[in-house]
């Protein structure tokens, strides 16, 4: 292989060519699929986590928005609501 932009060879038997070999060959998959299953709670954990992040993200950044979007005055009387008495 060459690399275009530099005129270098590169290592055709490098890491990358390593880790491309391990995932597309059958024991490479068999390995992964173990691992997931024996390991699910991880998956889960962090597909959970994904989907909290980015329904978290959007509602956070809307309510920043909105909120500095008032003037002051208006803030300070909205802040000031919040303390009066029933």
């Amino acid at each position: 292989m060459h690399c275009y932009c530099c005129h270098l060879q590169l290592d055709p038997v490098g890491p990358l060519n390593e880790l491309k070999n391990f995932l597309f060959s059958d024991e490479g998959q068999a390995t992964i699929v173990e691992w997931l299953r024996s390991r699910w709670y991880i998956v889960a954990s962090g597909g959970l986590g994904l989907i909290i992040i980015m329904v978290w993200q959007p509602v956070n950044s809307c309510h920043n928005r909105s909120w500095q979007a008032l003037g002051p005055e208006i803030r300070e009387i909205q802040f000031l609501q919040n303390f009066e008495k029933p």
